[in-house]
Order: C-alpha cells, then structure tokens, then sequence
C-alpha cells in the first residue's frame, strides 16, 4: 500500500491551536510490559478532559473506558512493538476527539482496512453489537467488542486514516479517531 487511506470523517486536529488538547507519544513495549498503564493513561487523560467539563458528572470514568479500549486496541495491532503509540485527545466546543495512531505491517492493512470500512456502517454495527452480546461470554480477543461498545452506547463517530509514514519505513501508520459529543459521556 503506497498511499494513505481515510475511511470517514478524519480530521487532523493538530491544526487547532484554540481547542484543549493532551497529546502522548509513549513505546508501546512499555504498556505492554505493564499493561496497567493503559488505566493509568487514560484515567490521567479521561481526568485532565473532566476538569474542561465541570457540568458533566461521569465524564472521567466514560471517557476512560473509550480512551482505555482504544488504547488497548493500538497495542493489540501494533508492529513491530518497539514502536512508538502517539494519542491527543482534543476539546473542541462540545465534541472531545480522541486520536490514536500506531504503526502496522503491510500484511495487517488488508483487514484493518475491512474493518474500519465496517465500523462505520450503522446497520454492520448494530447488527454486529447484537450478535456479540448474545453469543453469553464466546467473544474473542478479537472480538471488536470494544469499539462497538463505543459506538453503541457513547454515540461516538469512528475515522481512520491507514498509510502514511511511520519511523520505519517499511511499516505504515494505522490512526484512528474517535468523535463523542460531550452530552453522551
């Protein structure tokens, strides 16, 4: 794959300079190695957001649920794993975006790719949200749970760009993005 793929609504928030935003880069053999890291990251980032959103009472702990299973999805996927994860989380008026991006192999593309295209069809995912909550516990690692999760309970709007450079140049950067209207955290 020599060009970059955008499957939804992807923005590139780094060109607000007005808007809130927490941004990370960490090697994702450190998260891996302790894996609660991921709850602390995202509680950290979930809390920093909350603080912007004093009138939304749950926001950290819904917040931290997102960022955690997005978090835990970059891991998941990515290759090699001396890699470095790079997220930002951005306030802007009553949206938060989070954005996290991780390197992938070529051989990853084709199905990360199939499932970006789906995770932004409603009919696929709630079809899919269903069929998983009633297969009573025989879900998978991956299972996609997570992100469904996502976008069924908290509204949230799925983006990815796949392609792109990453610090190997034999690799490509997998990102994907996650847009939640404040009033459904």
């Amino acid at each position: 794959m020599s060009s970059e793929t955008t499957i939804g609504n992807y923005l590139d928030i780094c060109n607000d300079k007005k808007a809130l935003t927490l941004s990370f880069a960490l090697p994702a053999m450190e998260v891996m190695s302790f894996w609660s890291r991921c709850g602390l990251i995202a509680n950290f980032g979930s809390s920093y957001m909350a603080v912007a959103c004093p009138s939304q009472k749950n926001i950290a702990n819904s917040l931290s649920f997102i960022l955690n299973e997005l978090l835990e999805n970059a891991v998941k996927y990515t290759r090699p794993k001396e890699s470095i994860l790079e997220f930002a989380l951005l306030k802007q008026g009553d949206f938060i975006t989070i954005d996290i991006s991780n390197p992938v192999s070529d051989d990853q593309i084709p199905a990360l790719l199939e499932m970006a295209k789906h995770l932004i069809d409603v009919d696929y995912v709630n079809d899919a949200y269903i069929d998983l909550l009633t297969m009573s516990g025989k879900t998978s690692d991956k299972s996609g749970i997570g992100l469904l999760t996502i976008i069924n309970y908290y509204q949230a709007s799925l983006s990815f760009r796949i392609g792109g450079p990453a610090e190997n140049p034999s690799k490509k950067r997998y990102s994907i993005q996650a847009k939640i209207n404040i009033e459904e955290l």
